[in-house]
């Protein structure tokens, strides 16, 4: 028999909404087809939804953490008006190499590294190999293999050009499974459940 899944990690940029380089407002948040729907049927199947997303904007100097915040208060907001339920948003406002000030930082909660994810595991008392990391990027399909979660590529946002690097070089992290879109993914893992 399948173990239920216990949580599902959604990317927020590219993968619940259109990619459209470091929005910094609600106005700029475009949800992809199929988000909503997704988080319905996830909430259905008592699946908590926790976003877990790189907001480099922030170490850039492009946007402050509490417009970060103001956006995933609204999209909150968002899905609840659509009757979606989103658990929480867990942001990583650090970069390495482009961050600025206290913002440059080779930080824990980047994903890959698994920071955010431990974090959400303890507020939610979750077990991570019982969870799915779903997302647009290798980053985060490889996020999620780290911690023995399934990682699931959807081609929305970068994800066709992700799903080609890691089918050309075996050394990529490679999915569990590539779908078409997040409704697809949450399909798929009501489907395993």
């Amino acid at each position: 028999m399948r173990q239920r899944a216990n949580a599902v990690f959604l990317d927020r940029d590219g993968t619940l909404n259109v990619d459209s380089g470091y929005p910094s407002s609600l106005a700029e948040i475009e949800l992809l087809p199929g988000a909503i729907e997704a988080v319905k049927l996830l909430n259905a199947h008592n699946l908590p939804v926790i976003v877990i997303t790189n907001q480099s904007g922030v170490a850039r100097g492009m946007f402050s953490e509490e417009d970060v915040q103001a956006i995933h208060v609204g999209m909150k907001q968002m899905f609840a008006n659509a009757g979606a339920v989103i658990t929480d948003f867990y942001y990583c406002p650090y970069h390495p190499t482009k961050g600025r000030g206290k913002y440059l930082l080779d930080s824990d909660c980047r994903k890959p590294k698994s920071g955010m994810f431990l974090d959400a595991a303890k507020d939610y008392e979750l077990k991570l190999e019982s969870c799915y990391m779903v997302g647009d990027k290798l980053s985060d399909v490889e996020a999620g293999l780290r911690l023995n979660m399934p990682g699931i590529l959807v081609t929305t946002g970068e994800g066709k050009k992700q799903a080609l690097k890691a089918l050309n070089d075996p050394e990529q992290p490679q999915p569990t499974i590539v779908v078409a879109d997040v409704l697809a993914a949450a399909a798929y893992i009501v489907s395993r459940s």
